[in-house]
């Protein structure tokens, strides 16, 4: 016997509409954050003053851009101070 799955509009607007806010998502990410690598490959994010401004809106992002893998582990956060704005 031969399965066949059948998809309704909703439901494929409802992929189509995740798809793009993921894409929306990656793109403001892309903006705004530096990957590098540290202690491992690609372990270390550097990210703008402006994204973080919204703090809520940029882990938005990043769970929308990760499948709400961003920050699932343990990780560490550290504030540098910007070298112009020091006195």
């Amino acid at each position: 016997m031969f399965y066949h799955r059948s998809s309704s509009e909703t439901e494929y607007m409802s992929i189509r509409n995740s798809e793009r806010a993921k894409i929306e998502a990656e793109n403001e990410i892309i903006k705004h954050v530096l990957i590098t690598d540290y202690f491992g490959y690609q372990d270390t994010l550097t990210v703008s003053e402006e994204i973080v401004q919204d703090p809520d809106n940029f882990l938005k992002l990043m769970a929308t851009a990760t499948n709400n893998q961003a920050f699932s582990s343990c990780c560490h956060f550290e504030v540098k101070p910007n070298s112009s704005n020091t006195t």
